[in-house]
């Protein structure tokens, strides 16, 4: 699911999705 938003394009944002995606995976690493 990651690769699909990677693309930076989730159909309303440009690049936030990315962002999220990688702050939520960072966080549950973290965790």
């Amino acid at each position: 699911s990651i690769k699909k938003v990677q693309t930076g394009n989730a159909g309303y944002h440009q690049d936030v999705p990315t962002e999220d995606v990688v702050i939520e995976k960072a966080s549950v690493i973290a965790d």
